[in-house]
């Protein structure tokens, strides 16, 4: 299914849910369009019900390239099981520049939608408490540019690394087989 079809019908999924505050989650691996798709889902939702929904990125949780694993733990115990209990979410976001976690904490109480994009944000345990999961798919050549392209080759070096943590990751956790949509994106 096309990215444009697949939006129209995540769109016509998810308003009706928006009474209820659900939790949309958003996976595929490193170059399949994540990003891109969950902004204009957001955009969208936005337009429709007339409140942004929140959008929490996947990469804000790793803690650096071999951290796929670790981020995903992170999103469920300090996001998704704390709203599945009706509480407060509270993180920190990891900085990139120093490897470490930043002092600021960001919250989210369940009083909007919320839409978590990123590779391993679709795992077994995440995906029972998410209302609504989507997989984007995209062929590795496409992919690889997209990764490449995305920050000017810069990190053109960990594309492997991060590979080995999805295969693992997602032969685990079996993430686009939990996906309620699966998009192919070419």
């Amino acid at each position: 299914m096309s990215v444009e079809v697949g939006l129209s019908k995540a769109l016509s999924a998810i308003e009706p849910m928006a009474d209820r505050n659900p939790i949309i989650l958003i996976d595929g691996r490193a170059g399949s369009g994540k990003t891109e798709f969950a902004k204009s889902l957001q955009n969208n939702l936005f337009q429709i019900l007339e409140q942004a929904p929140r959008l929490i990125q996947m990469e804000d949780l790793y803690t650096g390239w071999s951290g796929l694993n670790e981020g995903a733990l992170y999103l469920l115990r300090e996001i998704l099981i704390p709203l599945n209990s009706n509480q407060t979410a509270y993180w920190k976001k990891f900085n990139w520049e120093t490897a470490s976690r930043v002092e600021q904490l960001s919250s989210f109480e369940k009083t909007t939608l919320l839409i978590v994009e990123g590779c391993g944000s679709m795992s077994q345990a995440s995906a029972e408490i998410a209302d609504y999961k989507i997989w984007l798919e995209a062929p590795e050549p496409i992919r690889r540019k997209r990764f490449s392209e995305r920050d000017q080759g810069m990190f053109d070096q960990y594309f492997d690394k991060w590979a080995t943590q999805e295969d693992e990751f997602y032969s685990t956790h079996r993430s686009a087989e939990l996906a309620d949509l699966r998009i192919s994106n070419r």
